[in-house]
């Protein structure tokens, strides 16, 4: 009994001891091994397959709410395997409720190598506002790769 109960204090306190920060660095940490599998994908079998490959819910590039966005540095959308009404669209005028245009810093981002850009959105189980982390990385000298989360 003290046994059992020393072991469920001890589980208790082991997950209060998990900050939100060590969280943030687990799922910074799934998307950037995400990426780096998807860019190799899209590096070997070039930017229509990957978008096939990346748009298959099914498939390894799915992984729980993260997933594989393939934009233009021009700030067109050209894969979104989640909202593909967006495929083709130009999206560099879009802006988040605090007015910043998240596709202009995610282009430029993407420009400079690569990189974290974080701006709000609608989460789309709960439909409310949140704090969206998104991983930019250039995928050749025409389209970039995006993976993102809510906070």
């Amino acid at each position: 009994m003290i046994r059992a109960l020393t072991t469920a204090v001890f589980l208790t306190l082991a997950m209060l001891a998990t900050t939100p920060s060590q969280a943030a660095a687990d799922r910074k940490a799934d998307v950037t091994a995400l990426m780096d599998v998807a860019l190799s994908h899209y590096k070997a079998v070039g930017p229509e397959q990957a978008a096939k490959d990346f748009a298959d819910k099914s498939g390894k590039f799915f992984k729980g709410d993260l997933y594989v966005v393939i934009h233009g540095l021009d700030g067109t959308m050209v894969s979104h395997p989640v909202a593909p009404a967006l495929n083709g669209k130009n999206a560099l005028s879009l802006r988040d409720v605090d007015g910043k245009t998240f596709v202009v810093d995610l282009c430029d981002t993407a420009k400079a190598g690569g990189g974290w850009v974080d701006y709000k959105w609608a989460h789309p189980v709960t439909k409310k506002i949140a704090k969206k982390i998104t991983y930019a990385m250039p995928a050749d000298d025409k389209n970039f790769l995006l993976i993102g989360y809510y906070e």
